[in-house]
């Protein structure tokens, strides 16, 4: 896929800078924390209908930002991801292909770029009636471009 694209960098702001595979996006706080939390919604770490708090948020964008076990979490939200990580044990944190932040870290990627390719006109929204949704189609091909498959980590929901 991305070959197939022009690499383009996402930015939506300077508050947080995330690196992955060679392409750098910054976002803008708003920004990074609705993406940070669509992707653990997506993952099944949070149910769809529940919406963090802005401290909920600021503990999973920490995890997120540091890829590691991270020091002074101050929600319970906060205290449940990172007792996912320390399950994991310290060589599948951070980058690891299989770990919690490699996933929330690559669902927040693959969303902001297909964002960004919509935007210089590589691709376009269009609305899907069967499902209700909107799909992603290239405008030159008329391919449709799927959401990244990831895992599903929904054994580990959060439960407030």
């Amino acid at each position: 896929m991305a070959g197939e694209y022009e690499r383009v960098d996402y930015d939506s702001g300077g508050d947080y800078i995330l690196e992955l595979e060679g392409m750098k996006f910054t976002f803008n706080e708003i920004d990074f924390y609705q993406r940070i939390e669509l992707a653990a919604k997506r993952l099944g770490i949070i149910d769809p209908g529940v919406t963090l708090s802005e401290y909920q948020r600021e503990d999973l964008a920490s995890i997120v930002l540091g890829g590691e076990f991270v020091v002074d979490l101050i929600t319970d939200f906060g205290e449940h991801i990172d007792s996912i990580l320390r399950k994991q044990g310290k060589t599948e944190t951070g980058m690891g292909k299989g770990s919690l932040v490699h996933w929330l870290r690559r669902v927040t990627f693959r969303d902001a770029w297909l964002d960004q390719m919509v935007e210089i006109g590589e691709l376009e929204n269009v609305f899907n009636p069967e499902t209700g949704d909107f799909i992603r189609v290239s405008t030159e091909t008329g391919e449709v471009i799927p959401l990244v498959t990831c895992p599903s980590w929904a054994e580990y929901a959060y439960r407030p």
